[in-house]
């Protein structure tokens, strides 16, 4: 599926894949050089959406037959965006995003991953960082990248569009985000 918005700031394009989840296991996990590039991350373990888990991520994804992997190519209007102006800029939209996952995790069941790092909270602020239990556990939920997932991979392989990375703190000419739905569901759409 594929559905297209242009806005009068971005354009966006939302692409969608089912996958069995046996499948995007083995193919798309790759667990431990994943989280060797985890752990170079400032948000390793002072973020409830990031790792290390205290409970067992494989055990947690084959509980669910299938996965939605939903990708949002995120095109803004004017080029030469910083880093920074780029994120004000898409904030509402991955806001958005990962909104519309929690809404198919509540009408399919399953279980929602988000589209990169939590932003529930404001930098530095995670309750994680006091040892206390997630403010936001209704709102936070972990990556795929968090879990093990080669998003890079998974762009090429299933969507056939690379993964852009901004070079001198200046924006690429699209943006990715890249959530998913664990689910048992017979058929899910967007």
């Amino acid at each position: 599926m594929q559905e297209v918005r242009i806005m009068s700031n971005i354009t966006t394009q939302i692409l969608t894949a089912t996958i069995a989840t046996p499948v995007y296991v083995d193919h798309y996990r790759d667990a431990d050089r994943i989280a060797t590039l985890c752990r170079t991350c400032s948000q390793y373990g002072r973020s409830w959406g990031c790792p290390p888990f205290e409970y067992d991520v494989l055990s947690r994804l084959q509980a669910y037959n299938q996965v939605l992997i939903v990708a949002m190519k995120v095109t803004p209007a004017m080029s030469g965006l910083t880093w920074k102006e780029v994120d004000t800029l898409l904030r509402p939209h991955r806001k958005a995003f990962d909104a519309r996952l929690l809404v198919l995790e509540q009408q399919y069941g399953g279980l929602a991953c988000h589209a990169g790092s939590c932003i529930s909270c404001a930098d530095g602020e995670c309750a994680r960082l006091c040892n206390k239990p997630c403010r936001h556990e209704q709102l936070m939920r972990p990556s795929l990248e968090a879990y093990g997932f080669d998003i890079e991979k998974t762009m090429s392989q299933i969507f056939n569009l690379p993964l852009q990375w901004p070079a001198h703190n200046q924006c690429p000419e699209y943006l990715v985000y890249v959530g998913a739905l664990f689910h048992n569901a017979h058929d899910v759409e967007w």
